[in-house]
Parts: structure tokens; C-alpha cells; sequence
């Protein structure tokens, strides 16, 4: 805790552009990165806990749509009109009774962000995806949520620092 906000955590294909306490964190994506350009242009993250979110522009492609996929399962509402698509808040923690596992594809960037939402909910979870995912490491990531997730516990299903991940 003593190191948060002085050590940064690796983004991957996405370069921090800023945060605002209490609004949001905004990163940018690496345009050639050696991996691959990613799908979204822009990550905005923002708290909302309850109403809805309207996200228009969302581009198409496999890590948009494993990223939908993986919100419906965990139980965020959400619902196309028109161009854009409606999110709803849950008004509270994320919980899920039943554990519940979540196929991410070769999606680094859904795994990512799904694994920090995730730390923060309630319930058991596990973050997998296609055998070249289980070689690209998650450890920053994880060493960086452990101390900042309470009695969150996050275990590695197979090679210490990669997926699949037991949340």
C-alpha cells in the first residue's frame, strides 16, 4: 500500500494519459504494439455504481465482443439502441453465488481489466482463455491488486504469473 501511485504496473498495449480522483483513469492504446494494435482506441475507466451508461462508437472485434460476453455472465445488464450500447449499473458490489468462469479468448486486454473488477467483487471466479494466453504473463498486475484487495485472494490455476487466474 505504502508504493501505490510510485510504482507503476505495466499496461500492456496501452499508455496511461491520465487519472482524476473520483472521476476516472484514462490510457490510450500503443498504436504497432508488438503484440497487436489492440481493438479499443481509448480506456476510460469510470466507478458507476448505479443508472445506466450509454457507450456509443464501441468498435467491433473479437476483444469487444469477449469483453461483452464475459460482462453479461457476470451479471451487468446491458442492451443495444441503435448505435450505441445502454450498460446498467448494479448498485452495488459485484456478487455472484455460484462460481463462475470466464473464457477470454486471446483477449489480454478484457483479462486485464476483467481481473482488477473482479478482485473488487464478491464471489469466486476464474479468468482463462486459449492456450497462447496461458504464456502471456499477469503477474505486475496481480502483484499490484493484492495489496489493495482486502481479503481478495487471486491464485494461479497452472504457471506462477500467468492465466488462468482463480479470483
Amino acid at each position: 500500500k505504502e508504493l501505490y501511485g510510485q510504482k507503476v504496473v505495466g499496461t500492456g498495449p496501452f499508455e496511461f494519459v491520465e487519472r482524476k480522483v473520483g472521476s476516472h483513469v484514462l490510457y490510450k492504446r500503443v498504436e504497432k504494439h508488438w503484440r497487436q494494435t489492440p481493438s479499443y482506441k481509448e480506456l476510460e475507466f469510470r466507478w458507476v455504481p448505479e443508472g445506466v451508461t450509454r457507450l456509443a462508437n464501441l468498435p467491433d472485434g473479437e476483444d469487444v465482443e469477449l469483453m461483452r460476453d464475459a460482462l453479461r455472465q457476470i451479471g451487468i445488464g446491458m442492451r443495444e439502441e441503435g448505435d450505441a450500447l445502454v450498460v446498467e449499473g448494479l448498485g452495488g458490489p459485484l456478487t455472484v453465488r455460484e462460481p463462475l468462469a470466464l473464457f477470454l479468448g486471446n483477449s489480454g486486454t478484457a483479462t486485464r481489466i476483467l481481473t482488477a473488477l473482479l478482485a473488487a467483487g464478491n464471489g469466486e471466479f476464474t479468468v482463462d482463455g486459449v492456450p497462447r494466453m496461458r504464456e502471456r504473463p499477469i503477474r505486475d498486475l496481480v502483484d499490484a491488486l493484492l495489496p489493495i484487495a482486502g481479503s481478495t485472494q487471486i491464485t494461479y490455476g497452472a504457471a506462477q504469473g500467468f492465466p488462468p487466474l482463480r479470483i
